[in-house]
Parts: structure tokens; C-alpha cells; sequence
């Protein structure tokens, strides 16, 4: 796999990994639970994920 393939592999990963935290600290503690910077983090995250 081309080196440019794998950083984007690696990236994608490493979003949904950090999505996957957000979403278990919403479930464990509700919406409310989340940083203001958390909220945007998630924002982004979701917007990249739907570009791809």
C-alpha cells in the first residue's frame, strides 16, 4: 500500500477510534457530558467522515 494510502488508513482509524469515545461518553453520561471542544472535535470528525 503507497505510503499516502496508509496515512489515510491510519487517519481514518484513528477518527473513529476518538469517535468511538466521544459516542461511550455520551451514552454514559448524556449529550450534556461533552466539552464545547468536544462537541466541535465530533463536528469535525463527522463532517470528514462523510467527505470520504
Amino acid at each position: 500500500m503507497p505510503r499516502a494510502e496508509q496515512r489515510v488508513a491510519q487517519r481514518r482509524a484513528s477518527d473513529a477510534e476518538r469517535i468511538d469515545e466521544l459516542l461511550e461518553k455520551i451514552g454514559t453520561q448524556g449529550l450534556h457530558s461533552l466539552s464545547p471542544a468536544e462537541r466541535r472535535e465530533l463536528e469535525k470528525l463527522r463532517q470528514r467522515r462523510q467527505s470520504n
